[in-house]
């Protein structure tokens, strides 16, 4: 589970939409959250301390271990900061400044490239808490699992694995049911998996981006690990990790594998 959280906000409207996940995850997992703040300019981390400042002061009356972040350096050098197990940033899915173009922006592109943690990029609907989580698989290979089961016991939300496979499979949908749930019995660890409603789903699309996306309609948070491989991922946080991340419209944990 999570111990540090960290948004990095540009103090864009759209930036600090991420705040109500950041929020609820933090008080989920006890975790601290640290709202970051980058750049080369005094006078603009002075700006920034000003804005911020009565955010984590909200953040600390709801009873979040939230604290103000000021990084003199860029984006990448925020990044640097969330390393080892526990931690995760946290982008809003749009942004200006330094944010610019977030998903579909070079920087944005570069803190999921380059961060050594998990990645949640906030959605373009708006968030009404953690009710139920949806986590893709491939049926090999390490996954998310276990991650996604602490999020669902801590929130108390329900739990979707699910799995895309394209027309040219030749298991039927009975059979890759019965291989998805093997699979995430295989990995879940003793213990993980008590307390959350789960459930099983396979289903077919052309496109592995667009079948998981349209799984993801309805709920509030989407799970996917670097493990997606063949048809989700293609190379270290690839562009179709992102595909989904730009695409789905509730937010997106994106994993690296262990």
């Amino acid at each position: 589970m999570f111990s540090h959280l960290r948004l990095l906000t540009d103090l864009s409207e759209r930036a600090h939409a991420a705040l109500p996940i950041a929020r609820a995850l933090a008080l989920a997992c006890d975790a601290d959250l640290s709202l970051t703040y980058a750049s080369r300019s005094p006078e603009e981390r002075a700006e920034a301390a000003r804005v911020l400042a009565p955010i984590v002061d909200g953040l600390r009356e709801d009873g979040v271990h939230a604290r103000l972040e000021l990084v003199e350096g860029d984006v990448d050098d925020a990044v640097a900061r969330s390393t080892g197990a526990g931690s995760l940033l946290i982008v809003g899915h749009t942004g200006a400044g330094a944010l610019e173009g977030l998903v579909l922006g070079s920087n944005t592109r570069r803190v999921i490239r380059q961060a050594r943690c998990p990645v949640l990029v906030a959605g373009r609907q708006a968030f009404v808490g953690l009710r139920a989580l949806c986590c893709a698989l491939e049926l090999h290979g390490p996954g998310p699992v276990n991650l996604a089961a602490g999020l669902a016991r801590a929130t108390g939300a329900s739990l979707r694995f699910v799995h895309v496979y394209s027309p040219e499979t030749e298991r039927s949908a009975d059979e890759l049911l019965t291989a998805l749930e093997g699979h995430v019995g295989e990995l879940l660890e003793p213990g993980a998996g008590g307390g959350q409603r789960v459930r099983f789903e396979v289903g077919m699309a052309e496109s592995a981006v667009a079948g998981v996306v349209e799984a993801s309609r309805g709920v509030d948070l989407l799970i996917v690990g670097h493990n997606t491989a063949s048809a989700i991922v293609r190379f270290a946080w690839g562009s179709s990790a992102e595909s989904i991340a730009e695409h789905a419209d509730c937010p997106v944990l994106l994993v690296p594998e262990p």
